[in-house]
């Protein structure tokens, strides 16, 4: 009798594991692209996504994997600027700020407005790990507000004790496009 009742407790248990597993809904993966200036890319960010409560909302902690790549603002040169940290960093040759799931502040995306063909994302990273390069410090910031309506694209630049330099872009000079992968 009492293996009946583990083989029904198993059972049971395996029931609802599966049940639960199938709830969940597919993975799905998508990619978002900020624009400036015509076909300029200068904001990509792959995700990967589970609404686990079915809500048709993807929130932070049903996030899978992301991860976002952009160009640094900074424009080449400064009229009348000398010395600096532009002396010591070429701008050309920085690598990329790279955010993962850490860097996100964030995040909450209509997949169901999404199928309808709308673009209805609220979205915030900011670089956590700052990208080291010689005496500086880089990071960038990126938002997304009024569901996908309000874009900014923010880079920095300091020497670990002050700000030396900001640049943004906003939406009036930004485009915004999702992708189901």
């Amino acid at each position: 009798m009492k293996n009946v009742i583990k083989v029904i407790l198993l059972f049971g248990n395996f029931l609802l594991l599966t049940a639960h597993g199938f709830s969940d809904g597919p993975v799905s993966e998508y990619k978002l692209t900020i624009y400036g200036g015509g076909n300029e890319a200068l904001v990509t960010c792959v995700f990967s996504c589970q609404d686990t409560n079915n809500d048709g909302i993807i929130e932070i902690s049903e996030l899978k994997d992301f991860k976002e790549t952009g160009k640094h603002l900074y424009p080449v040169t400064i009229a009348g600027q000398s010395g600096g940290w532009r002396a010591a960093v070429d701008v050309k040759s920085l690598p990329p700020i790279i955010h993962a799931i850490e860097d996100v502040r964030i995040f909450r995306f209509s997949v169901s407005e999404y199928e309808k063909g709308n673009s209805v994302i609220d979205y915030e990273t900011k670089t956590k790990n700052y990208l080291r390069v010689g005496a500086y410090y880089f990071m960038r910031i990126v938002s997304i507000e009024e569901h996908g309506k309000k874009l900014s694209v923010f880079s920095w630049v300091g020497d670990g004790n002050q700000g030396l330099e900001l640049t943004m872009r906003d939406t009036k000079n930004l485009t915004l496009k999702i992708e189901k992968q």
